[in-house]
């Protein structure tokens, strides 16, 4: 179902934004956000990891 509602959100289509996936991938990515923006102090190499789980790759 998770592909299926960021298929309609990429095509610019109707998706429920309620979709339990969707609002657990959303929590998913507000938690690894929020711990790459208080690890300023961690080294490079662990903030970068956190990105590549964000975004996929960098």
């Amino acid at each position: 179902m998770l592909r299926e509602q960021t298929h309609r959100m990429q095509c610019s289509m109707m998706y429920n934004d309620l979709d339990p996936e969707l609002m657990r991938a959303r929590q998913k990515t507000m938690a690894l956000t929020t711990a790459y923006a208080q690890g300023y102090s961690q080294s490079p190499a662990k903030r970068e990891a956190l990105l590549v789980k964000i975004l996929g790759k960098i």
